[in-house]
């Protein structure tokens, strides 16, 4: 089915594009799909939708350019994202706001940003040094913006996104460390 409809789009676009390209953007978007309708189904079910929009907003912005770990199959690739966006959902309300702990959390995360991101998967792409670090200082942009948001959230006593840009960050720190520890081996 995806080769017609991969060969479909060739012959309606303007320009021409690589049958396979084509084909593993159409396989992508099935897994993006899959994966979003299964969270928010179970969401839905868990009364987690606010908290889940919330975390996976946040946590999409930092994991599409931090890298993290990979899963080898699909399947278990889009089951443990699933329960992964809703244990962070999950455990928002949990999560201290104070100053001190955003600081440190923020700090921490920081340092794990700038020494380990981004995790390039072995075997598929590959960056120049030059690369690599244009793609770093992006990160530690992003990074800047979202402290600096917790900062101001916290003024104005927004402390829901607080925990979400900390819960996000915890998390995203932890599929870098996991993804450089995979690549190691």
């Amino acid at each position: 089915m995806k080769h017609g409809i991969a060969a479909w789009i060739n012959e309606k676009s303007a320009y021409s594009f690589d049958q396979d390209l084509i084909e593993y953007g159409l396989a992508c978007l099935v897994r993006y799909a899959a994966f979003g309708v299964i969270t928010i189904l179970v969401a839905v079910f868990l009364k987690l939708v606010p908290q889940t929009v919330l975390f996976l907003g946040l946590y999409s912005i930092q994991r599409n350019m931090t890298g993290g770990f990979h899963f080898k199959g699909a399947v278990i690739c889009c089951i443990t994202s699933v329960l992964f966006v809703l244990a962070g959902a999950a455990i928002l309300a949990l999560i201290p706001v104070g100053p001190v702990f955003c600081f440190i959390v923020t700090g921490v995360i920081g340092l794990i940003y700038s020494r380990y991101a981004p995790v390039i998967d072995q075997g598929k792409i590959a960056f120049s040094s030059e690369e690599v670090v244009h793609i770093r200082i992006k990160i530690m942009r992003i990074y800047l913006i979202l402290a600096f948001s917790c900062l101001v959230f916290y003024g104005f006593g927004l402390t829901v996104f607080v925990r979400g840009i900390i819960v996000s960050m915890l998390a995203n720190g932890l599929t870098l460390l996991m993804g450089k520890i995979s690549n190691a081996s």
